[in-house]
């Protein structure tokens, strides 16, 4: 069991993977002094937000660290946003084997494993009412790429991958609501490319609160966005 060393009751704790990355970054900057944000990464971000709490880590590897710190640093974990992503654009009948097991770990596993461990070591102590009253979450983060097929790009391990999760988000959702936890996803088109960052940002923040669970938001563009189940 993880020691608690304080409790902020006034926001809600965000633990965020892939922290380094474009959306990582920008949601570090956007809602830094809306919740208490634990960011987590391999590589050190640039201009970590004051208030913001950084653990350098392989989510692949260091799981329990990872959930102890965030309990250490502020008691509890209200929502987990698995958006850590490892890809190697390349066409399936070049690439190793290897490569294609390390996408499926960071893409596919990490996730179950990370929102396994808050389970284990937090959520299912908690009453489940008190934790649907607190809107706690897991959002993971997918992409149109596992909804459409684009093989020009040689995105076939990615798009297994993110249809992957997909089909796992509405399992979570599934098994954790014995737990009072709603699970949902994200699946955003090319950003900042096709959809700005901050409408990716925005549906982000829309499923920390999102009553439903085991729903897909799909963020087309600017204008264009959709449920999906």
């Amino acid at each position: 069991m993880a020691k608690f060393k304080k409790v902020f009751k006034q926001k809600k704790v965000v633990l965020l993977t892939g922290c380094s990355g474009l959306l990582g970054t920008e949601y570090m900057k956007q809602f830094a002094t809306k919740y208490n944000i634990i960011g987590i990464s391999r590589t050190i971000p640039k201009n970590i937000p004051p208030g913001v709490k950084f653990f350098q880590g392989d989510i692949c590897n260091d799981v329990d660290e990872i959930v102890n710190y965030a309990l250490y640093e502020f008691g509890a974990i209200d929502c987990l946003i698995n958006n850590a992503v490892h890809t190697i654009l390349e066409p399936l009948v070049e690439m190793d084997v290897t490569n294609l097991s390390q996408q499926f770990m960071t893409n596919v596993i990490a996730p179950v494993q990370l929102a396994n461990a808050c389970v284990d070591k937090f959520w299912k102590n908690i009453d489940p009412s008190v934790n649907k009253k607190k809107n706690r979450a897991i959002i993971n983060v997918s992409s149109m790429s596992a909804i459409n097929c684009y093989f020009e790009l040689g995105q076939g391990a990615y798009s297994a991958c993110k249809s992957a999760l997909n089909t796992l988000t509405q399992h979570m959702a599934n098994e954790f609501k014995v737990y009072g936890i709603t699970v949902n996803a994200i699946a955003p088109n090319s950003f900042p490319y096709r959809v700005p960052t901050k409408k990716v940002l925005e549906s982000l923040d829309e499923c920390i609160t999102y009553i439903d669970s085991g729903q897909i938001k799909v963020v087309v563009g600017e204008e264009e966005q959709y449920w999906l189940r």
